[in-house]
C-alpha cells in the first residue's frame, strides 16, 4: 500500500488518514462513525462510534517512538508531575537532574544562545520501566481501546476487545524519558522550554499484529468496506 511504501513523517497526517479509512468501514452491518480527531489537542487520537457504543483509537507512525508526554510543573523551586498521574507513578522517587533546576524554569523563555549550554548540562535521562504492558495501560486509561501502528498493525490496549476484533494485546519494552524540550521555532529569538517526560517504546520488541485496518488483506473478520 502507498502508506507502507512512503511512511508518514507527521503523526497528525497519519491520524487523519486512519480516520478517513475508518469512515469507509463497517463492523458487521453497522457503519463506523468517526466523531472527531485530537489534532493538536490532548485526548485520544480518533474517537468513533459503532451503533450506540463509543470508542477510541490511537494512531502511531512507523517513526514514532514516544507516547503520552507530560510536562513537569515548577512549584516551590522543584520539578513536579501532577500528583497521582500515570507518569508520576512511573517516576516513583526519582528526582530529575539530581535536584538541579534548569535555568529557564520560571523564566518563560530564554535566548537561543543560552539553550546550547542548558542542553549540554541537563542531558536526557532514561529510566527503565518493568513489564511489557505500560504503553497499552497508558492509552487504555486515556480512553483508547485500540492502537493502529503504521506497518505494525492493529492492537488492543487492554484485556477488553469491545468489538471482538481479535486484536492482540500490545506488549513491548518501554522507558521513561525525561528531557528539556524546546517549543519554539528557530525563527523566533526567544525559545520557550519545558521539562517533559514521555513513555519511550521499543518497536523492536513489538510483535507485528496479523490484523491491520489499513490493509484489506489483514482486516479483522468483523470489519469490511461499507
Amino acid at each position: 500500500m502507498l502508506y507502507e511504501m512512503n511512511p508518514f513523517r507527521n503523526g497528525r497526517a497519519f491520524e487523519a488518514i486512519v480516520a478517513e479509512r475508518l469512515q469507509t468501514l463497517k463492523h458487521r452491518d453497522t457503519p463506523i462513525q468517526v466523531l472527531g480527531t485530537a489534532g493538536a489537542s490532548h485526548g485520544p487520537d480518533i474517537r468513533f462510534k459503532i451503533g450506540e457504543i463509543a470508542c477510541a483509537l490511537e494512531a502511531k507512525t512507523t517513526g514514532a517512538f514516544e507516547g503520552g508526554q507530560k510536562q513537569f510543573q515548577f512549584v516551590g523551586n522543584t520539578l513536579r508531575l501532577p500528583e497521582g498521574s500515570f507518569h508520576s507513578q512511573l517516576l516513583g522517587t526519582h528526582t530529575p537532574f539530581q535536584g538541579r533546576i534548569p535555568p529557564f524554569c520560571g523564566r518563560g523563555a530564554i535566548p537561543w544562545d543560552e539553550w546550547r549550554p542548558v542542553q549540554q548540562t541537563f542531558k536526557d535521562e532514561i529510566l527503565p520501566i518493568d513489564g511489557l504492558n505500560t504503553l497499552g495501560d497508558y492509552y487504555r486509561l486515556q480512553g483508547s481501546a485500540y492502537i493502529q501502528i503504521e506497518n505494525y498493525g492493529l492492537y488492543r490496549t487492554g484485556e477488553e476487545d469491545p468489538f471482538e476484533l481479535g486484536a492482540p494485546l500490545i506488549q513491548c519494552r518501554t522507558e521513561l524519558r525525561i528531557r528539556c524540550k524546546p517549543h519554539t521555532s528557530r525563527a523566533i529569538p526567544l525559545v520557550k522550554l519545558s521539562v517533559t517526560c514521555a513513555i519511550k517504546y521499543d518497536k523492536r520488541s513489538l510483535t507485528r499484529s496479523p490484523l491491520c485496518l489499513m490493509d484489506p488483506a489483514k482486516m479483522p473478520v468483523e470489519i469490511s468496506l461499507v
